[in-house]
């Protein structure tokens, strides 16, 4: 799967660069310095996430994220949303997701893939 990032490694990224654990992250906790970060791994996974079906690469669906993040797929939904209305108003918020997203992509061409016998992809 090296052209493609799991919704675990996503949120672990998220997580590291909110200075929180994955744990933290992934709490119950509806206060800001936890439901921000993980609205963006949402978000990040929904847009960036993949996941091998059937030895296909696919999307994340709601449902398949939703696992992941210990929550239901509205839940997923609505932080997809809520980001994507705030990259939508504040510059500053784009500009912050896209940097996340651009380490996303930096970090699958880091991985090794079978095709290249376990080499990097540059």
């Amino acid at each position: 799967m090296g052209n493609s990032m799991t919704a675990q490694e996503i949120i672990s990224l998220v997580a590291s660069e909110a200075g929180l654990t994955v744990d933290e992250m992934l709490s119950k906790s509806n206060a800001p310095r936890y439901s921000w970060p993980r609205q963006v791994a949402m978000y990040l996974v929904m847009r960036r996430g993949r996941i091998i079906i059937f030895g296909r690469d696919c999307s994340y669906v709601p449902a398949e994220a939703a696992k992941a993040f210990h929550r239901d797929s509205s839940t997923v939904r609505y932080g997809e949303t809520k980001v994507q209305e705030q990259i939508d108003t504040d510059a500053a918020v784009k500009i912050s997701i896209q940097a996340l997203a651009q380490r996303c992509a930096a970090k699958i061409s880091d991985k090794p893939t079978e095709k290249n016998g376990g080499k990097r992809e540059r």
